[in-house]
C-alpha cells in the first residue's frame, strides 16, 4: 500500500472519526519508516536506528489500536475472531522485525517482513476501518478515542 493511499477512503467517511484518523496517520508514518528502513538495508547503510524507530512505532501503534478500537470491537462477538487475528499479526510482525534487527537484515529477509506489514495495514485500512462506522455507536467511538 502506498503512503499516499492511506486515508483516501471515499465510500464510508471513516477517516473523519478521530480514532480512525489517528490510526491511519500512524499507518502512514509506519509505512514511511518501513520504506526508509528498506532503502537503508538495500543500500547497505546503517539501519539499526531505523529498525529501532520502526519497532517503537509498531509497539505504540499496536498498543493504541488494541486498547482503543479493538477493545470496543470485542463487544461485538462477530468481530472477536478478526480482532484476535489482527492482534496476533501485531506480535508476529513485531517479532519478525525485532529478530531481523538482532540478526542483521538483508533485502531478501526484510522484504517478506515488510510485505506482511503492508498486507496487515491494508487489512485494517480497507477491511476493518470502514465497518467501524456502522458497527460502533458514537459512545463507543468516544470511549475508544478517550483511551488514547
Amino acid at each position: 500500500m502506498c503512503i499516499q493511499c492511506i486515508g483516501m477512503c471515499s465510500y464510508c467517511d471513516c477517516r473523519n472519526l478521530p480514532v480512525i484518523s489517528q490510526l491511519s496517520r500512524q499507518h502512514a508514518a509506519i509505512l514511511q519508516a518501513a520504506d526508509e528502513l528498506c532503502r537503508a538495508v538495500r543500500d547497505g547503510g546503517p539501519s539499526n536506528a531505523l529498525f529501532d524507530t520502526l519497532l517503537a512505532m509498531l509497539r505504540e501503534h499496536g498498543s493504541y489500536e488494541e486498547r482503543c478500537l479493538f477493545e470496543e470491537l470485542r463487544g461485538d462477538e462477530t468481530f472477536v475472531p478478526t480482532v484476535d487475528e489482527l492482534c496476533s499479526e501485531h506480535e508476529v510482525i513485531y517479532g519478525s522485525l525485532r529478530q531481523l534487527r538482532r540478526t542483521g537484515a538483508t533485502p531478501q529477509t526484510l522484504g517478506p517482513a515488510l510485505d506482511r506489514l503492508s498486507r496487515h495495514i491494508v487489512k485494517e485500512e480497507q477491511g476493518l476501518f470502514p465497518p467501524v462506522v456502522i458497527l460502533l455507536s458514537p459512545a463507543a467511538l468516544d470511549r475508544a478515542a478517550a483511551r488514547w
